[in-house]
């Protein structure tokens, strides 16, 4: 006969865990720390960002897009060795849970009239492995460490209007951090994110960027930026080239690729159903789900993403966001990783 749990025991296998943490105060120009919860396995952080722009003078100027989120300049995940696990800019981390959860958050831009004009983002950190079959062998252990600190680094009134004399007031960023109790000794990989910027200065048709060697490869999102504000054309196609001549990824066009990423990952692009996320794009490595697809950035002597580009007025960038996942010591040291 099947044994059948008792109302304790069923109320008592349920473990999440969501923790208000202390805000993170605007304090323009410089990074700002904030230690996160001990103890538990961290899933995902979210965070809001809140404030008000207030001009005077003469009406504000828009700089790029994506306003507000260029105030965040640098989001970091840091532990007591100093060790960095997330590392990329704000716009990129927006984007980043853009695709991964398939739904864009929250995104008001301030008005630039001679006001107070608030503004307000919401960007989610995903430390599981979306879109993976055991999304729990990414769970951050906060137990491996003393603490754990999010840092982040305020831009200033300046990202967000290049008029008007401006000052930023009632900014912060909320946190909740969303962790379980359950899953301890499951984990086999650290998720670690690190960015790269790319200026454009000619049209090239081999601009060649050596990847990083962080661990096993899953996906590649890729920014387009001139002047600041997203477009779509400077790339024209994107090749991932292992060890010289091996192509992962061949000469993959820039508006397919895009096309492609708002089935993969059921994207609200823009107003119109069906249209890409300006500016972006997904390289996904990943297969069925399974860490075992992934490229082993170890194993090769190089990886080169080379980018068909075509230079226009103004500054060009390609801003390049990785999602690695890093085998633990423990797991290299057991001399086996997870085929699934």
């Amino acid at each position: 006969m099947a044994q059948t749990l008792d109302a304790v025991s069923r109320g008592s296998s349920f473990r999440s865990v969501d923790t208000g943490v202390n805000p993170i105060l605007f304090d323009s120009g410089n990074a700002a720390t904030r230690k996160l919860p001990q103890g538990n396995l961290i899933k995902s952080l979210v965070l809001r960002l809140t404030g008000n722009l207030v001009i005077a003078g003469a009406a504000g100027t828009l700089v790029g897009n994506e306003s507000p989120l260029s105030l965040i300049q640098r989001i970091e995940l840091v532990t007591d060795t100093n060790r960095t696990l997330w590392s990329a800019a704000g716009r990129d981390l927006f984007r980043y849970a853009h695709f991964m959860y398939g739904k864009a958050n929250e995104l008001v831009a301030p008005a630039l009239g001679i006001a107070t004009n608030p503004f307000a983002a919401t960007i989610r950190l995903p430390q599981e492995a979306i879109r993976f079959v055991k999304p729990v062998e990414s769970y951050y252990n906060s137990r491996r460490y003393q603490e754990t600190n999010l840092r982040i680094t305020w831009g200033t009134p300046a990202n967000l209007s290049s008029t008007g004399t401006l000052s930023i007031t009632n900014c912060q960023i909320a946190i909740i951090a969303a962790t379980t109790t359950t899953g301890f000794g499951l984990q086999r990989f650290d998720k670690v994110v690190t960015s790269q910027q790319i200026p454009v200065t000619a049209t090239n048709n081999a601009l060649d960027q050596l990847v990083p060697k962080n661990g096993h490869l899953a996906r590649i999102l890729l920014r387009t930026t001139r002047d600041q504000a997203t477009v779509d054309d400077i790339i024209n196609n994107v090749s991932l080239i292992g060890d010289t001549s091996y192509r992962m990824r061949d000469t993959l066009p820039w508006r397919v690729i895009q096309q492609k990423n708002v089935q993969d990952f059921q994207l609200d692009g823009a107003a119109v159903v069906g249209n890409q996320i300006p500016g972006y794009a997904m390289l996904d490595l990943t297969e069925d789900g399974l860490f075992s697809s992934l490229i082993n950035t170890f194993d090769l002597n190089e990886l080169i993403l080379r980018f068909d580009v075509t230079f226009g007025a103004g500054t060009q960038l390609i801003t390049v966001l990785y999602e690695f996942f890093e085998p633990l010591k423990e797991v290299l040291e057991a001399g086996a990783l997870p085929s699934n």
